[in-house]
């Protein structure tokens, strides 16, 4: 895998972009990302889940409440030898009622790729976001 990373480094890498926010891993475990990530490891180590080599990760990257749009990104995670590898990334917004509006898949070859949370936002929140190569996404 390329840019394989153990726990604490994966965290931080995502962190620093500014992924702080509580995550679940495969469905479960709401807890920060490295928490989350430990206590769904454990728990297939105690056989209460089962370890996969394709891990997803959910979070908000914007919430106002219930009543407000939001923001929720997907990230696929390759998960090999204790590493951690983020692959791609799927950026939606949602509105309350269960509307969803635009979406973005964000393919990550190297954590170079991984946008930052801001501009993750901007993707799918504003009406016509440039990308870093400078031309317009719908």
């Amino acid at each position: 895998m390329k840019d394989e990373h153990d726990l604490s480094e994966f965290a931080a890498i995502l962190a620093a972009k500014g992924y702080d926010n509580s995550f679940l891993t495969n469905q479960g475990y709401p807890d920060s990302l490295e928490k989350s990530l430990r206590r769904y490891l454990e728990a297939c180590t105690r056989g209460e889940d089962r370890l996969t080599e394709n891990l997803t990760l959910m979070c908000y990257l914007k919430w106002s409440g219930e009543d407000k749009p939001y923001v929720q990104c997907y990230m696929e995670v390759k998960y090999q030898n204790e590493k951690f590898c983020l692959t791609k990334m799927r950026i939606s917004k949602g509105y309350c009622g269960g509307g969803l509006g635009r979406q973005v898949a964000v393919i990550v070859a190297s954590t170079d790729m991984i946008p930052e949370k801001s501009n993750a936002v901007r993707m799918v929140d504003e009406p016509r976001f440039k990308n870093r190569f400078g031309t317009r996404m719908r």
